[in-house]
């Protein structure tokens, strides 16, 4: 069995692990209930403003936080965080597993703490990721900037068909294609209309199950 990409760059938050209706959005929902008690989301609202603007981008220019709002909505975040490991989703543990058994490399670009991430992967899998790049205070540092991709095919002496990102927001998209990496968007999660239109039109890959990543991960 031969791996077809050798590297697989892995968003986290509903691509691997179903948090966001479980833990992301009920914390920025009470948060919003101090901070901006006159506004009320739904999660499909919380999922859309997170693929198109962005998280950040939502709370600095739509809801116009100021920065303090915007710690005090991390410390909460990271509170819950600690309380809670999500779980994988079905298949995509063992499907990892057989991937690394072939040889191949998992490596994580996420908006989510780095620590986190390794903490849900030790915990519910046994998988340490071997590179992991989470949320960086210095935007050129974090999706959609190229900044991690490049660094994961330096390290590996990788080229860039050599890759294969999956992701389920806009900023992992955009991070594939400038940096000329083949993308996958997981079908498997559940997402807003407006998510799923623009990712069959995009992506390279809309992938409706596990089963179908298994089919372009592998051939004989």
């Amino acid at each position: 069995m031969n791996l077809n990409y050798k590297c697989l760059i892995l968003d986290h938050d509903d691509t691997v692990v179903d948090s966001t209706k479980s833990i992301h959005y009920p914390v920025f929902r009470d948060v919003l209930k101090i901070l901006r008690p006159e506004i009320s989301i739904t999660s499909d609202d919380f999922l859309e403003f997170c693929f198109d603007p962005g998280f950040e981008e939502y709370c600095m220019n739509f809801l116009n936080f100021s920065r303090d709002e915007l710690n005090f909505q991390y410390i909460n975040w990271k509170q819950k965080t600690k309380e809670h490991v999500p779980d994988f989703f079905p298949g995509i543990k063992e499907l990892l597993l057989k991937y690394k058994k072939h040889g191949g490399i998992i490596t994580v670009v996420s908006h989510n703490d780095p620590d986190l991430i390794m903490q849900n992967y030790i915990e519910k899998t046994g998988i340490q990721p071997e590179m992991i790049f989470g949320w960086d205070d210095d935007s050129g540092k974090r999706k959609p900037s190229t900044f991690p991709v490049i660094k994961i095919l330096e390290y590996f002496k990788l080229k860039p068909f050599e890759a294969l990102i999956i992701d389920d927001l806009k900023p992992g998209y955009l991070m594939a294609a400038d940096s000329g990496v083949d993308f996958a968007f997981p079908g498997w999660s559940n997402h807003p209309k407006k998510i799923e239109i623009f990712m069959k039109e995009n992506a390279k890959y809309f992938i409706k199950n596990i089963n179908d990543l298994d089919k372009i991960l592998f051939s004989k």
